[in-house]
């Protein structure tokens, strides 16, 4: 593609091949394409969703570093700004530029809920223990006693920021080595 691509599924599920990777898109989720990428849109059935195709020589807009692929991306803020802009182009269809201050507070919402949903100082500590060690016996307790805090406390921020446990990813990381 040759634009930039911002899609919101609203309801059902889409599926795409993005530089011939599968990406499957649920309700809530958001996808954001950069040009260069390859893309191709599977058959859509019993899916509703908004997609923003556009052109940008404005350096605040091309600067935007958002993932691929935002799981449950969609928050009611995105919503009601995905509204006023379908009552803009509704009334305006003819008039694109008027959906440019639209295209910017959209991006600029996803940029931000994507900061809010990175994880703790602590987590990546946690994290960067297991790379440090992978080819040792790791317990909660040695990990625990090189950042200083409870045991209880990095299992619980860990498991509530990972949605896995510390021994679970400990042992992920080591199959995956």
């Amino acid at each position: 593609i040759t634009f930039y691509e911002l899609s919101f599924i609203l309801r059902g599920t889409m599926t795409y091949y993005v530089n011939n990777k599968k990406v499957t898109l649920n309700k809530g989720d958001i996808l954001f394409l950069s040009p260069g990428l390859t893309r191709k849109r599977l058959k859509i059935q019993n899916c509703e969703y908004i997609s923003y195709n556009y052109y940008t020589t404005d350096k605040t807009v091309d600067s935007f570093d958002l993932p691929m692929h935002i799981l449950n991306g969609l928050s009611p803020e995105i919503l009601m700004i995905l509204r006023a802009g379908d009552e803009i182009h509704f009334h305006n269809p003819y008039e694109l530029e008027l959906l440019e201050p639209i295209l910017k507070c959209l991006l600029q919402c996803i940029l931000n809920k994507c900061k809010m949903e990175q994880v703790s100082e602590i987590v990546k500590s946690i994290k960067q223990y297991v790379i440090d060690h992978i080819n040792e016996q790791i317990t909660l307790e040695q990990i625990s006693k090189s950042l200083f805090f409870s045991t209880v406390y990095c299992s619980s921020l860990f498991k509530k920021e990972m949605g896995i446990s510390i021994i679970d990813y400990c042992l992920n990381e080591k199959i995956k080595l």
